[in-house]
């Protein structure tokens, strides 16, 4: 599974809008929905704070399992 869907199956399963993660992660929406399109990828600094706000691990993220 890509990057990008891992986060959004994880988000839509904590019941958070792209707003309310964005704003967890300290990200503006644009650049939260930009990482869930798959046009961008997040910062290595970022993924701690996405694995938190998401409650998956830091390897859900990376691996895509």
């Amino acid at each position: 599974m890509a990057l990008k869907d891992v986060i959004k199956d994880a988000r839509l399963k904590q019941n958070l809008k792209q707003e309310d993660a964005a704003e967890a992660v300290g990200v503006t929406v644009q650049t939260y929905s930009k990482w869930e399109n798959g046009k961008t990828e997040p910062k290595a600094s970022q993924i701690v704070k996405i694995a938190k706000t998401l409650n998956i691990s830091i390897k859900e993220i990376c691996t895509g399992e």
